[in-house]
């Protein structure tokens, strides 16, 4: 464990664990385990190989951090969304997640950030993808997600503005450890009282992305932390319905199958009770735009989007 306490402890460190016989503990490496080689920095920054061939380095997410603040919007991608009237967002900071880029990108518009994580999309639509790097905004993605542009769309790693966001416990080029062993570890986490288990350390909140996020089952919880770590303290969350009724950008053959109605009570639920808890401890604002979303109002409080604008 000297490695992952060096890896939570200094946040940096010059080489990585190389080794891929994957067991139990490697299994988040399963996709990419043979061909991407990272190594980083020691300022943070991630350089990146595939196949053994060096293809460019990714920046740092310390330096960036706490460069913002004010309020946020949240872009996610139920359908409820397309009820709103999304230019009203030109002049405001905002964080696509996944398939926002489609919505925006439609009506001339471009998030400030966006947050893709999910494989599926990657791998499904990576025209989207291209279309977020090639915005200029910051874009935050997974370790699959570099890997896929490794093998499908190079350039944008070496064009983009992009940064890697690791989960916590699934670290590149780190075993899995056992909670016991760093549920404590970590003051820039707040996890749920006694996590004795594997499954309930995936339910976190982070105050440091460049420590690891925890995903909460959905992309905009993960955008959530990066809001935070970038220093906004009001987050206002568009499309956030978690109602399993699709994607507002899904149409035709292009509709992907959706885990929302199987990881809603286990993983969704608790990770946004976790987020009030921490919004009232630290005296930050949240509130869920989406009038009809499966979250209770006293996890996340409903305002209209032309509230969040006005006050």
């Amino acid at each position: 464990m000297a490695l992952f306490a060096a890896r939570l402890g200094r946040g940096a460190f010059s080489t990585r664990c190389n080794r891929m016989w994957l067991g139990k503990d490697l299994k988040h490496h399963k996709h990419f385990a043979q061909h991407l080689q990272l190594e980083q920095d020691d300022d943070g920054g991630w350089r990146v190989s595939w196949k053994k061939k060096f293809l460019t380095t990714l920046a740092p997410l310390e330096p960036i951090m706490q460069s913002l603040t004010g309020k946020v919007f949240i872009l996610a991608t139920g359908p409820s969304v397309k009820k709103e009237n999304l230019s009203l967002l030109t002049d405001s900071p905002t964080i696509g997640c996944n398939g926002a880029v489609s919505l925006l990108h439609d009506i001339g518009l471009s998030a400030s950030e966006y947050v893709i994580t999910d494989r599926d999309f990657f791998l499904n639509r990576m025209d989207l993808v291209r279309v977020a790097v090639e915005s200029g905004a910051r874009c935050f993605f997974s370790l699959n997600g570099i890997a896929l542009l490794c093998e499908r769309a190079p350039d944008l790693l070496k064009t983009g503005k992009i940064y890697l966001l690791e989960t916590v416990n699934r670290y590149y080029g780190l075993a899995q450890a056992p909670p016991e062993q760093i549920q404590h570890f970590q003051p820039n986490w707040a996890l749920l009282p006694n996590t004795s288990s594997r499954h309930n350390l995936r339910i976190g909140w982070s105050h440091d992305i460049s420590k690891g996020i925890f995903s909460g089952c959905t992309v905009a919880y993960i955008a959530a932390q990066v809001a935070y770590s970038l220093g906004h303290r009001e987050f206002n969350f568009l499309g956030l319905d978690l109602g399993g009724q699709g994607r507002a950008y899904d149409e035709g053959d292009s509709i992907q199958p959706t885990t929302l109605d199987k990881d809603y009570h286990p993983m969704i639920l608790p990770s946004f009770e976790l987020l009030k808890l921490s919004a009232k401890k630290e005296n930050y604002e949240i509130y869920n735009l989406s009038e009809n979303s499966r979250l209770p109002r006293d996890i996340l409080p409903y305002r209209t989007l032309k509230d969040s604008l006005t006050k």
